[in-house]
């Protein structure tokens, strides 16, 4: 007898896979999720009457814990573990199904590393079902053979040659990607979604490459995107010739015209995050001015958008032919992070942050953008999503510095972070000045 308990929210739907294939196998299984709640090194779950009453009497059973985890703490599956421990299930009956084998020793909660000790683990590694049987690069080219791993930043060896130039990478956070050789050429194969997350994402791409911004995709099969790789070379930071803002503002352009939808921009959860960052990072007092900032009447009026999400300088490349194409431009809109579908100013505003504009030219950018669009308002938008942006990219900064320790990869995300938190005490300061 098995009981699956799925921690909410994606281990709601993992629990309902590892339910249906012991199901298929004619086990008799329950299945039940469980929200923990608390502070994240530190969750908790409090069990209902009914629901202690159903687990107490399956305590002969096998329990099986399921999670997209563990996160920095592990504290989500410990609580898990805890609670089942209280209503005296044993410590071998208790079986963690995570997405990955951490390393305990780095887990932030002591619980967590106890608890990761105390019971078994079951994690299948992706590697040993879709690389060492060829199956993945199979599903696009039948002679694709191994594939190379480009994931965590392994991308950078290939087309950034001087490691002193490597962007800042958090590996947890990279998307899956590989590079397969072909009979027509080498593909980047890169993990978009599952069912109708991965076709959106296709028609995407086909759109993006009609257009003229992307190279062609050559297939969508198991939640993994391919396209042709060109020789080209990622753009420099502080490059910011007239032919590239122009390419910018159609590819904005294009996004607007395309990609708007429906619904209404909300600011809410970004003037949230705006007045804690900025207040860790510079004071309380700057609350009054992300206040004001957040308080420009044109804001509730933008379209949300699903936008570009990562407009930085090396996501753009240039070809032997002086084309500059966008790279990674498919799905940021709908991952874990901020803004999701939003505002258009996000991307311009993420734009003038990570290309170091200068003022004549983020004007010439935002006319061309405004132009283009025919966003009137755009410019009177600017000064909360610049603000907004720095202050993301701060706090995103400074955790993955925190989460990879003595790296040299931290050491880049601690210059990241010093740099946005300059970029946010500017914008702040120079809002203030002008309010």
């Amino acid at each position: 007898k098995y009981v699956c308990i799925g921690i909410r929210s994606i281990g709601t739907s993992l629990s309902a896979i590892v339910t249906a294939t012991l199901d298929r196998e004619g086990a008799d299984v329950r299945t039940y999720t469980v929200r923990p709640r608390g502070h994240p090194f530190d969750r908790r779950i409090a069990l209902g009457p009914k629901l202690e009453r159903e687990l107490l009497a399956s305590r002969s059973a096998i329990f099986l814990i399921t999670d997209e985890g563990p996160g920095l703490s592990g504290s989500s599956f410990a609580s898990v573990a805890f609670a089942l421990s209280e209503l005296g299930v044993p410590d071998d009956r208790i079986i963690f199904l995570p997405s990955w084998m951490p390393d305990e020793t780095a887990l932030r909660s002591s619980s967590a590393r106890e608890r990761w000790r105390r019971h078994a683990k079951i994690a299948v590694p992706f590697e040993n079902v879709w690389l060492a049987t060829e199956r993945l690069g199979k599903s696009f080219a039948a002679n694709a053979g191994q594939l190379e791993d480009l994931s965590a930043g392994a991308w950078r060896r290939r087309w950034i040659a001087d490691p002193a130039r490597w962007p800042a990478v958090q590996p947890q956070h990279e998307r899956r990607k590989y590079l397969a050789h072909g009979p027509g050429g080498d593909l980047l194969i890169k993990f978009v979604g599952l069912g109708r997350r991965g076709r959106v994402a296709y028609k995407r791409a086909l759109t993006l490459a009609d257009a003229g911004f992307t190279t062609p995709p050559v297939g969508l099969a198991h939640g993994f995107l391919a396209t042709r790789i060109v020789e080209a070379e990622p753009v420099q930071s502080g490059f910011t010739e007239p032919a590239l803002l122009d390419r910018i503002a159609d590819y904005l352009q294009t996004v607007t015209r395309e990609f708007t939808t429906t619904e209404r921009a909300s600011t809410a959860e970004l003037r949230e995050m705006l007045e804690v960052n900025a207040s860790e990072a510079v004071g309380p007092s700057v609350r009054t001015t992300a206040d004001a900032l957040a308080r420009e009447p044109s804001l509730e009026d933008a379209a949300a958008t699903t936008l570009d999400g990562r407009m930085l300088p090396h996501e753009w490349l240039r070809t032997p032919s002086n084309t500059l194409l966008k790279s990674d431009a498919t799905d940021h809109y709908d991952d874990h992070f901020f803004p999701g579908a939003h505002d258009i100013a996000w991307d311009v505003a993420s734009t003038i942050v990570e290309f170091h504009l200068d003022p004549s030219a983020e004007r010439a950018l935002v006319e061309r953008v405004a132009s283009r669009t025919g966003d009137r308002t755009l410019a009177r938008r600017l000064p909360f999503h610049r603000a907004a942006y720095a202050a993301y990219r701060l706090g995103y900064s400074r955790l993955a510095a925190e989460h990879l320790t003595a790296t040299e990869e931290a050491r880049r995300w601690r210059a990241e972070a010093s740099r946005y938190d300059e970029i946010l005490r500017a914008a702040l300061q120079r809002d203030s000045r002008a309010a």
